[in-house]
């Protein structure tokens, strides 16, 4: 899980140096951890306070099949942020 989310997180870093807004690479890039099985919940991006990207990807209860959505409410027991700063 924690190799995972490095590398997530290094994919983010290395999508900011390309031509393709940003948001384009969000999607790409979870779109590609959904696909793989390596990705399940809900992702809201901001930059300096604006939303940049917001998606859900997979079931909220896989047992009933009910998709995840961005009005899906979640019982927080791990969580986390990531601030990352723009090279210039």
């Amino acid at each position: 899980m924690k190799r995972n989310l490095l590398i997530t997180l290094l994919m983010l870093l290395g999508f900011f140096a390309n031509g393709q807004s940003r948001s384009e690479h969000l999607k790409q890039l979870f779109d590609t951890l959904y696909a793989k099985h390596q990705f399940n919940g809900c992702v809201p991006i901001a930059d300096s306070g604006r939303p940049i990207f917001k998606s859900a990807y997979g079931y909220a209860d896989l047992d009933k099949k009910t998709a995840l959505n961005l009005e899906t409410r979640f019982e927080v027991t791990k969580g986390f942020i990531v601030f990352i700063k723009p090279v210039d």
